[in-house]
């Protein structure tokens, strides 16, 4: 992950496809982030764990989904719900993705 160089960067938009894993290699090294937008991201079959990202800037996260799992996308959420006012997700989603159970913890720990 990320060494002691840093960028000064606040807003990123990226608009290719994007595994979630690479997308957590970039944040590593944006830790003042304040607007992130993502265009086909693409989930990555293990949630990892050993991840440390700092995101406490961000407020505004729009994520196009492609194939990726509640999983991650509950992961990311949790990385980076410390400042957000909006948060926008759009894309193919399955089943897991209709959970309210799921949805309501979620919103309720981390986006109060």
């Amino acid at each position: 992950m990320a060494t002691n160089q840093y960028s000064s960067i606040e807003h990123l938009i990226i608009e290719c496809i994007i595994q979630i894993n690479i997308l957590y290699c970039f944040l590593s090294y944006v830790p003042q982030l304040r607007r992130l937008s993502c265009q086909s991201l693409v989930g990555f079959d293990n949630v990892p764990t050993d991840i440390k990202i700092s995101l406490n800037n961000v407020t505004h996260v729009s994520l196009d989904l492609y194939h990726m799992s509640f999983d991650n996308l509950e992961f990311l959420i949790k990385q980076c719900h410390h400042k957000i006012q909006v948060l926008y997700i759009s894309g193919y989603v399955s089943e897991e993705h209709l959970d309210t159970q799921r949805w309501k913890q979620l919103i309720l720990n981390y986006l109060p």
